[in-house]
């Protein structure tokens, strides 16, 4: 993979967690981080490990999984450039419940969780940043959740593509949505299978309420789509 150049310091001062850390603090954290260039496929931890700190790709994507004895896997989150996880556990001696492996070729920054414990004992404000991430992070699994458990298969796909972040706009009703990782990532983490994926956008299509250009989703009747 290609060698990608970071300056650490101004990586951190761009996240919104870390918006109200003094130049001091945020050199203290970028002193301690740990990048890691990563291939695809490439493991940042498993469920069981004990969690070392907060991860945040800087560049790439991974995702958060959880697998079956069997197995089966389940995505739960896709997780892109600019994104953290693991601060619950910042506040916790629990173990990760998932996992995380790369997506793509990425570029991964760890701050050790010793570290940032500190860095929260001196600065109030970053327990609040770090709790309204958790607050974040909850809700967007509450919603997961309720579309898993009351929704069909087409409604998940449905809800998932109007509320995807928009690629392009030319109309209100008319958007674009590039998918963030393969088909098939994108099937494990509405909770069908490949193959029903595909059958739900091309059913979709055929209806003219979208358009199938790889992975990018044209919504072509967003008020229409809304109603299926």
């Amino acid at each position: 993979m290609r060698s990608i150049q970071l300056d650490v310091k101004t990586f951190l001062s761009a996240q919104p967690v870390f918006q109200d850390l003094t130049a001091g603090e945020l050199g203290r954290l970028a002193d301690a981080v740990t990048v890691r260039s990563l291939p695809r496929q490439a493991t940042l931890f498993r469920a069981g490990q004990a969690c070392d700190g907060l991860y945040f790709v800087a560049h790439g994507q991974a995702k958060l999984y959880v697998q079956s004895e069997s197995g089966h896997e389940k995505v739960i989150e896709v997780i892109g450039a600019g994104d953290c996880v693991s601060e619950a556990l910042t506040f916790s001696d629990e173990t990760h419940t998932v996992s995380a492996t790369t997506l793509t070729d990425a570029l991964v920054l760890c701050v050790p969780r010793d570290v940032l414990l500190g860095e929260i004992a001196r600065n109030g404000h970053l327990a609040i940043s770090l709790l309204t991430r958790m607050s974040g992070r909850m809700n967007r699994l509450t919603r997961a959740i309720e579309a898993l458990t009351l929704r069909s298969g087409v409604g998940r796909v449905v809800d998932y593509l109007l509320h995807a972040p928009v690629a392009a706009e030319a109309h209100r009703d008319h958007l674009t949505v590039a998918l963030p990782a393969s088909k098939g990532t994108i099937a494990s983490l509405l909770s069908v299978t490949p193959e029903h994926f595909s059958r739900i956008l091309h059913d979709l299509q055929d209806r003219g309420l979208i358009a199938i250009d790889r992975r990018r989703i044209h919504i072509l009747d967003a008020g229409r789509l809304a109603c299926v």
